[in-house]
Formats: structure tokens, C-alpha cells, sequence
């Protein structure tokens, strides 16, 4: 299942309901006891969200580009924050990572 979070992709609100409640609640709807889940960035929050929140219902985790957010997230150095901002001809300059 590819799941677009509400407001973006394909998908609009549906509801106050926030969006790992939303997946479980499609989980539920599809019949889905446990799944593998995998998010990249936003989308691994999200996974690890679903995971912390519902155990019994991820029978394996994989994340890419996140981080859990929050008081326990790691901000980016600045330098990499300048180097994704700054453009040189048109293309991201390429920082000393």
C-alpha cells in the first residue's frame, strides 16, 4: 500500500484525525493486521510513529532520511542547512559533506 499523507499527493482532508491515526485506521479498513513499514523522510516519521504507537501492527521497520522529530530530533548542522538553500546556477551547491 503507498499511503500519500493528507494535503499532499493525491490526498485531502478527511477528517481532524492525524495521520498515523489515519493509517491505522486504514489498516483496519483493508483488513491489514501487521505490515512492514518503510517511510522516507516525512514519511519515516510517520513509520516510526506507527511503530512507537502500535507495535503489534509493524512486523518490521525501515526509515530512510528522517529523523523521530521533536524533542528527540537532531537538527542539520548549518552547514548542510546553507548548502540546501544556496543555489549556484540554478542547482544546490554541493556542501563539504
Amino acid at each position: 500500500m503507498d499511503y500519500d499523507v493528507r494535503k499532499t499527493g493525491w490526498s485531502s482532508t478527511l477528517c481532524g484525525c492525524t495521520a498515523g491515526s489515519l493509517l491505522v485506521a486504514m489498516l483496519d479498513y483493508l483488513g491489514i493486521d501487521g505490515a512492514d513499514a518503510y517511510g522516507t523522510s516525512m514519511g519515516g516519521r510517520l513509520a516510526q510513529q506507527l511503530a512507537a504507537r502500535h507495535p503489534h501492527r509493524v512486523r518490521a521497520l525501515g526509515i530512510g532520511c528522517t529523523s523521530p522529530g521533536g524533542p528527540h530530533g537532531i537538527g542539520r548542522d548549518s552547514v548542510v542547512i546553507r548548502s540546501l538553500v544556496q543555489h549556484e546556477g540554478g542547482a544546490a551547491r554541493q556542501g563539504p559533506f
